[in-house]
């Protein structure tokens, strides 16, 4: 059926949304309700099963593994009492869809990918003690999001720059704490840690969600489109995004042996760092949050020696980010102490429903981007962030997806 371009629409923008639409329907989709997501510990007889189950749903479907690089969104519900970490269930499963096992015609033969170094882009999220147990994925060719990415960090770029101080939040709760012996003797102490506990909360949301990686600021780090003047200084854009408040500078990462722990013991104390200047804002946590991560590799690096995403996050930050700023896999931990306190308004929260408590500790989501080399002469880096999860916005490839529907109706 040829695609009716509405009246308003330029003939470039009716192509544009063509052209995404053609994308969007060569994406590979996976959802699974009837396998229960664990760790490597899954056992061998599962995980063959598993993997002979994708081979025969990508057969009827004519799709074979991707060869290129990919951007992959993975999104999970378990239902087990001694659920293992987000974290190990997507180390498990990224696995699981490159090599299949032997008894399936591997080492030869590919699942989804030939290799989990493929993932340039990288969204995991995770639902603890739910009704049934959820794999779903969502895969596309790294060109195609780049290409998605493009159309929508344009709408986005106009929010990003819309003027709005958001530090406000942050400055109202600095000062409610410079004063707390005169608002606590005003107040009285019970209102006074209400009013504090609101404030954090505020300047959290407003914080977190500023320092999070958009739509459009990730469309400007991987230059996207490359043509105009929508980023006409990419340089001076890393810089500016590399130095902005709330985000760790973690250099660059290790390429030789012996310079992984050097680099662990360096994210160590950026991380202590970061903790020292802003524990009057984070501590303690009072909104979901998740982690993000940018990577853009040095000039020349070759691609035997990049680290794959998932591993990053995985060895390097979940380690010490996590014990650190105490952050939980699930927001109701954030409220766990209403049950006995306001018995009504948790039940509201479905905190009579707690997922399991070994799953406590842990981030709601975590997100990895790998950039194009940077230019030569100019050196790469590794830039980690602590944002807020906004359940409601979902992970930034639904973002992109919501960004480009609101722009496809604004055609009309």
């Amino acid at each position: 059926m040829k695609l009716r371009i509405p009246a308003k629409a330029t003939r470039s923008d009716g192509k544009k949304l063509e052209l995404y639409r053609g994308r969007k329907a060569r994406r590979f989709h996976l959802f699974v309700s009837d396998v229960e997501p664990q760790s490597k510990k899954m056992r061998e007889g599962d995980r063959i099963k598993f993997q002979d189950g994708l081979l025969k749903d990508m057969d009827r479907r004519g799709r074979q593994a991707f060869k290129g690089d990919i951007a992959l969104d993975l999104r999970l519900a378990t239902t087990r009492h001694d659920a293992p970490q987000a974290h190990t269930i997507a180390k498990n499963l990224l696995d699981l869809f490159g090599t299949a096992d032997s008894t399936l015609g591997g080492p030869d033969r590919k699942v989804l990918y030939h290799d989990d170094s493929q993932i340039h882009a990288l969204s995991v999220s995770c639902r603890h003690g739910q009704d049934e147990p959820i794999i779903a994925v969502d895969v596309r060719s790294m060109s195609a999001f780049r290409d998605d990415l493009a159309i929508a960090g344009m709408a986005d770029r106009d929010d990003y720059m819309d003027g709005r101080d958001r530090f406000e939040d942050m400055r109202t709760l600095r000062e409610f704490i410079a004063e707390e012996a005169s608002n606590r003797a005003a107040l009285g102490s019970a209102k006074y840690e209400a009013m504090l506990q609101f404030y954090r909360w505020n300047a959290q949301n407003s914080a977190l969600a500023y320092a999070s990686v958009t739509t459009g600021s990730l469309a400007w780090l991987f230059d996207v489109p490359r043509r105009g003047i929508f980023n006409p200084f990419p340089k001076q854009w890393d810089t500016m995004f590399r130095s902005a408040p709330l985000r760790i500078e973690l250099g660059e990462l290790p390429t030789k042996p012996g310079e992984s722990t050097q680099f662990k013991q360096r994210v160590q104390a950026e991380v202590a760092a970061f903790k020292q200047e802003w524990d009057w804002l984070m501590s303690p946590l009072a909104v979901p949050v998740a982690l993000q991560l940018v990577v853009r590799p040095s000039p020349g690096m070759p691609r035997g020696v990049l680290h794959d995403l998932d591993n990053i996050v995985r060895d390097y930050l979940i380690p010490h980010f996590v014990p650190t700023f105490d952050t939980v896999s699930d927001f109701r931990w954030l409220f766990e102490n209403m049950r006995d306190e306001k018995p009504a308004t948790a039940n509201r929260l479905w905190l009579d429903r707690m997922p399991p408590k070994g799953t406590r500790a842990g981030v709601t989501r975590y997100e990895a981007w790998r950039l194009p080399a940077a230019k030569k002469g100019e050196k790469g880096f590794v830039s980690a962030a602590i944002v807020l999860d906004d359940i409601v916005s979902g992970s930034l490839f639904q973002q992109i997806d919501r960004k480009i529907g609101e722009w496809a109706e604004k055609l009309d």
